[in-house]
């Protein structure tokens, strides 16, 4: 009887494991194929479960998403797909199944010296082009680390060796970084007037020399939060010629630049994709201090603080929401020129501003930004390509509505640039390319608040 009792249990428990009514998962053996060059250890860092633990069974298509967007998120694979294999007793194996990106690049670079690709359409020229080699390898020994050398002639001369080790221990949560390069050029940009750029050149010898080293330090201890520090040493000189044409540039008419910098960062990541997402959040601060009060060596005392977040909501039926609040303070009134980076530089613009740099001690900065999916994503397979790292391939469409305003607060030149210590606005619409690899082509048309408009391309997502 006791042994009819208990295969009884045995056979109930089947039946209830198979018809899904149980309320926990246990998760048990996690199984990956595919990664022929990242290591397990690598994907098994980023799942938000392990091997044993429980799990309730509403939560677990939110956990099963949550460790395909933290493996994506990691930039090494292309497509990745979990399957849940049929759970026996109340535990489930997992299937892991990963098409891995093509990590070692040796390329020839061609690489213009503008801000942006709308500034270079002003006056379409090959004269700022830079050419060369850069050869990568961003998946390192298979353990996520990033090795890149750099070679580059033309219009700027550039010489680098960057290595970052995102993981050093065992337990996965501390990382270095080193990197050093050499940077010289025959033309540079030395003030800004009109909320433009001007430039000066000479063909007889070089007009800016940099040296620059750094180590960099992260500890990841779970899977979202972030800390990093660096410390960075430059030693930069500029001719008398740029000195003369601007004695702020390096300030107090200096021509030699030394100084150390130190960083400290902090950043909170739950986005769905970093390159472009559609749900989470980022928040990120970072402050970062010039000069290390080295007497009679650094040439520079200043520090700023500078915070970011970005929100994205999906509003159903297709529709999502974005959001985006970043800001920096200085604690200068008065920077050398080359400290003044405030808007117009890399992502830091209002839309319909892309034309201008806006120069400032301080700025803040906002973009609002609504979605709507008109493709969704699709995959497509190149059946005449053999390597598998590119014969699949996904693509998705959206158009965009945004809003963005932005203040540069400048203390020093503002007379001749018109825009600074003015709140911008640029408002308009656009579309949105986005495919693997990590490709976004964004084209947009935009209004800003001084009554100008126009078409704008860029190669990046908006935030």
């Amino acid at each position: 009887m006791k042994g009819f009792t208990v295969l009884l249990i045995l056979c109930l428990c089947l039946v209830l494991s198979f018809m899904g009514l149980g309320n926990e998962l246990v998760v048990g053996k996690i199984i990956i194929v595919g990664n022929f060059i990242t290591k397990d250890k690598i994907i098994l860092r980023e799942l938000p479960f392990h091997p044993g633990d429980t799990l309730r069974k509403e939560h677990w298509p939110e956990d099963v998403k949550r460790a395909h967007d933290n493996l994506i998120n990691t930039s090494l694979f292309n497509f990745v797909t979990i399957d849940t294999l049929t759970p026996i007793l109340g535990r489930s194996d997992l299937l892991i199944t990963v098409k891995e990106r093509w990590y070692f690049i040796p390329a020839p670079v061609i690489q213009d010296a503008d801000r942006n690709f709308n500034s270079w359409l002003l006056a379409p020229t090959l004269y700022r082009t830079s050419y060369g080699v850069v050869v990568t390898d961003q998946n390192f020994r298979g353990m996520r680390e990033n090795l890149s050398v750099t070679a580059m002639t033309g219009y700027i001369q550039q010489y680098a060796l960057n290595y970052t080790l995102p993981f050093i221990t065992k337990e996965q949560t501390h990382g270095l970084g080193i990197g050093i390069s050499y940077t010289q050029s025959h033309e540079i940009f030395y003030q800004t007037s009109g909320n433009n750029l001007e430039y000066f050149k000479t063909d007889n010898f070089n007009l800016r020399k940099e040296l620059g080293a750094r180590v960099t330090y992260s500890y990841r201890k779970g899977l979202y939060n972030t800390h990093y520090g660096e410390i960075r040493f430059v030693n930069a000189q500029i001719s008398d010629t740029i000195s003369k044409l601007n004695g702020n540039y390096f300030g107090n008419g200096q021509t030699h630049f030394n100084s150390f910098y130190f960083r400290y960062g902090f950043k909170r990541d739950k986005r769905d994709a970093q390159y472009y997402p559609l749900k989470g959040s980022y928040i990120g601060v970072d402050f970062v201090k010039l000069g290390l009060g080295l007497s009679g060596f650094e040439s520079q005392n200043s520090a700023f603080v500078a915070g970011l977040w970005k929100g994205y909501l999906p509003l159903g039926h297709r529709f999502y929401g974005s959001l985006m609040a970043k800001g920096k303070l200085a604690t200068n009134d008065k920077l050398p020129y080359f400290s003044q980076r405030a808007l117009g530089f890399n992502n830091d613009y209002v839309r319909g501003y892309e034309l201008y740099v806006i120069d400032g001690e301080s700025f803040f900065l906002e973009k609002v930004e609504l979605k709507y999916q008109l493709i969704k994503p699709t995959t497509v397979h190149f059946s005449k390509v053999n390597s598998e790292k590119f014969n699949t391939a996904h693509y998705a469409l959206y158009l965009t509505l945004f809003s963005d305003g932005g203040y540069a607060q400048d203390n020093y030149n503002y007379l001749g640039n018109p825009l600074s210590n003015k709140w911008l606005m640029g408002n308009g619409c656009g579309l949105d390319f986005v495919s693997y690899y990590d490709i976004v082509i964004r084209a947009e048309y935009s209004l800003n608040n001084i009554g100008q408009r126009g078409w704008f391309l860029h190669f990046f997502n908006a935030f």
